[in-house]
């Protein structure tokens, strides 16, 4: 069941993101910030590029073998 948000947005506010300091708010500022940097890129257009186009049985291959070379480890 959805619940309906009060009047009161102050009391909502607090709720749903606690009562953060203002350090705390520019330490999330900057986590967003930086997230959005690491996420910049057109994966569909870079991914032949970066994985290639493995078949299946490659795949499968490469699995194993990391498996193995972790148990090695």
């Amino acid at each position: 069941m959805i619940k309906m948000a009060s009047s009161d947005y102050t009391h909502d506010k607090d709720e749903i993101l606690g009562n953060p300091t203002v350090d705390e708010i520019f330490s999330r500022i900057e986590k967003r910030r930086q997230q959005d940097e690491i996420g910049k890129g057109d994966y569909t257009r870079d991914r032949d590029e970066i994985v290639g186009n493995p078949t299946i049985e490659e795949v499968v291959a490469g699995i194993k073998r990391m498996r193995q070379e972790e148990k090695n480890d």
